[in-house]
C-alpha cells in the first residue's frame, strides 16, 4: 500500500520530525487525508483503504495539512498563527472554535479567505491531557 499520495499531506521531514501513528486492523473504508476521532485520539488516515484492509492513523506530526472549516472574512481572524484548533466531528475537520471536540493542534500557517485546508502541528492526543 503506498502512502496516501496527495490526500495525506505530511509536511514534516520524517527523518528528523515527530510523526506518530497507530495501526488499526480492518477499520473499514477510509480515505487518505480524512480526519477522524478514534477513541480519545484525533488523527489523519494515511492510506485509502477498503473495508477489510488495515490502516494507519497519524495522530502527531510537526507539520501537516488537514481539512478545516472554510475560511471566510468573518472567521479568518480566529485562524491566526499559534491558535489552538479543535476537532469538529460534525464536519470531520479542524475548527478554531471549540464546539465540543477536543483540542488537536496549533496553527502553523495562517490561511487565506476561501481555504478549506490548513497547516497545523497535529497533537491528536492533546485532548486526553486537558
Amino acid at each position: 500500500m503506498a502512502i496516501g499520495g496527495t490526500n495525506f499531506k505530511l509536511r514534516s521531514d520524517v527523518e528528523r520530525a515527530t510523526y506518530n501513528a497507530l495501526d488499526y486492523p480492518a477499520v473499514g473504508v477510509k480515505v487518505a487525508g480524512a480526519m477522524e476521532q478514534v477513541g480519545d485520539v484525533v488523527g489523519v488516515w494515511v492510506y485509502t483503504s477498503a473495508a477489510a484492509e488495515d490502516n494507519v492513523l497519524c495522530y502527531e506530526a510537526s507539520k501537516i495539512v488537514v481539512p478545516c472549516m472554510t475560511i471566510t472574512a468573518g472567521n479568518a481572524a480566529l485562524y491566526a498563527l499559534g491558535q489552538t484548533v479543535y476537532y469538529d466531528s460534525t464536519n470531520a475537520c479542524v475548527n478554531a472554535v471549540a464546539s465540543g471536540g477536543p483540542p488537536c493542534g496549533i496553527i502553523l500557517v495562517a490561511p487565506s479567505t476561501g481555504d478549506t485546508t490548513i497547516e497545523i502541528h497535529l497533537m491528536g492526543a492533546l485532548g486526553i491531557y486537558t
